[in-house]
Order: structure tokens, then C-alpha cells, then sequence
């Protein structure tokens, strides 16, 4: 079947949808510009495919995913917003499987 490499991105998607939970809204998007993506490229990884975002999407996905553990440390919890919005850009996500 022709769309199975896509089928099978997609159920990745979902699954790391479920684990990190964003907005409906968001989330729409990403399945958006990642689809655009494939149509282009027919390749799909997170990483890459968050780096493929638009900027301003990758960070407000990466503000979703990462703005309550950083305000759980006490040094940045007293930081401006804007301050939160550009740290939580620069993190990335990590696997760790035990």
C-alpha cells in the first residue's frame, strides 16, 4: 500500500500527541505543515519534524510541552514571560527508555 509509511507516521504522531499533550488548535497545525512535509519529502522523524515547523508553531508547540517544568524550577519561576517563551524554544525533547 502506497500510504503505509505515511499510516504508520501518523500513528507516531498520535502517540507523541498523547504523551505530550498541546492544544486541539496547535495540534491541527501540526498535522498540517508535517503533512506538507511529507508530501515534499516522504520522511518523518519528531525531531526533524519540529525543526520543520514554522517558527512561531514550533515554539508555541514547545511552550505547551515544556512551560510548566520550567516554571517548577525556582530560578526561572520569578521570569518574565517572554524570557519562558524563547527558553522552552531551545529545549528538545529526549527519550529516555528504561
Amino acid at each position: 500500500m502506497a500510504d503505509e509509511p505515511l499510516t504508520k507516521k501518523v500513528e507516531i504522531l498520535n502517540r507523541f500527541f498523547r504523551l505530550n499533550p498541546i492544544g486541539s488548535k496547535a495540534q491541527r497545525r501540526v498535522n498540517d505543515s508535517l503533512g506538507y512535509h511529507w508530501d515534499l519529502q516522504k520522511s518523518f522523524s519528531v525531531q526533524d519534524a519540529l525543526g520543520k515547523l514554522p517558527d512561531a508553531l514550533r515554539q508555541k508547540v514547545m511552550l505547551e510541552l515544556h512551560k510548566s517544568l520550567i516554571l517548577k524550577i525556582p530560578f526561572f519561576a520569578q521570569c518574565e514571560e517572554l524570557f519562558i517563551d524563547a527558553l522552552a524554544n531551545l529545549l528538545w525533547l529526549q527519550v529516555r527508555l528504561s
